[in-house]
């Protein structure tokens, strides 16, 4: 890994703002206080795997994943079926079982097996995660330079059986149907 690049990371860790669920945690303890006093108020929160319902049959839901201590995986249920988006994580045993049976897994894969880190998916630890979650198809997303010059779904594809899609700007899948 590169100076700039163990920079970066770095600060990140270090640096919770800097990344979005940062951001947002630090947006709702602002939004609470404003509300201090307002009998009833509850700002939902993101983080404590509580359901948060967005609308009448669709609901978002998060699971902590092995990255930074904001670092969530995401849920949106709806009656079609179930989409689990990874975000930033490393392989998690505890995350396959929370995505248990999802129609799509959406799952970061930055590096390729040479650079394998702890806080983030190869490939085909990627396949190794749908595998394990039992996922109906896997989508491959969020590809550092190595892999995005390589064939990450091949790579998933070895610990994979089921449908493996290396995601492109514009692309769109369905869930519960055709």
């Amino acid at each position: 890994m590169n100076k700039a690049k163990k920079e970066a990371l770095e600060l990140a860790r270090k640096s919770p703002e800097f990344n979005p669920f940062g951001m947002m945690r630090r947006f709702i303890k602002d939004v609470e206080r404003l509300f201090d006093d307002f009998e009833g108020f509850r700002f939902p929160s993101f983080f404590n795997r509580e359901p948060f319902p967005l609308g009448a049959d669709l609901s978002l839901e998060t699971f902590p994943v092995p990255h930074t201590t904001e670092s969530v995986a995401l849920s949106v249920v709806a009656p079609e079926g179930r989409l689990v988006y990874t975000g930033d994580t490393g392989p998690s045993g505890e995350l396959a079982r929370w995505a248990t049976g999802c129609d799509i897994l959406l799952a970061e894969c930055s590096l390729p097996e040479s650079l394998v880190m702890d806080i983030h998916l190869t490939p085909e630890r990627a396949g190794d995660l749908a595998r394990e979650a039992k996922a109906k198809q896997l989508v491959l997303t969020h590809f550092y330079p190595p892999v995005e010059t390589s064939d990450p779904a091949k790579g998933a594809a070895t610990r994979f059986s089921g449908p493996v899609t290396a995601a492109r700007d514009g692309d769109r899948f369905t869930i519960g149907g055709t």
